[in-house]
């Protein structure tokens, strides 16, 4: 009788343990996850080179940012649902940390030569009225 009580008891947490993973598995699918490694293999470090593209790749950005940010937010509600809710949130925040660091990365590229460009403009402007 102990016997099948224990395990009934180890199948149960097997089961729940195995539906954690599954949980935790959702969390690394996102469907904007393609879109994010599309924007940096498109505007790859270094390979913004006019301020047209610099623009459009904010444009692009905030567009990925906003469906991300959605995304991550009905999996992070998802898991108060889920028996593990802590490992399950873990992955979520894991998971937004991977794909915000690249949007991250590009909004600092475009950024940067964005200022780059206007400090060239202003410096010409200056260097103009000075002669």
């Amino acid at each position: 009788m102990i016997k099948r009580c224990f395990f009934s008891l180890l199948l149960g947490f097997i089961t729940l343990m195995s539906a954690s993973l599954v949980y935790a598995n959702e969390a690394r699918k996102l469907t904007v996850e393609p879109d994010v490694f599309a924007l940096q293999k498109e505007f790859a470090k270094g390979g913004i080179s006019s301020a047209q593209l610099a623009e459009l790749a904010l444009s692009k950005l905030d567009a990925v940012q906003n469906k991300l940010q959605m995304q991550l937010e009905e999996r992070e509600s998802a898991c108060l649902d889920h028996f593990f809710t802590n490992s399950c949130l873990q992955e979520v925040r894991l998971k937004r940390r991977e794909l915000q660091d690249i949007l991250r990365a590009i909004s600092i590229d475009a950024k940067s030569f964005l200022r780059r460009t206007r400090a060239d403009k202003t410096k010409n402007m200056m260097n103009q009225a000075l002669q």
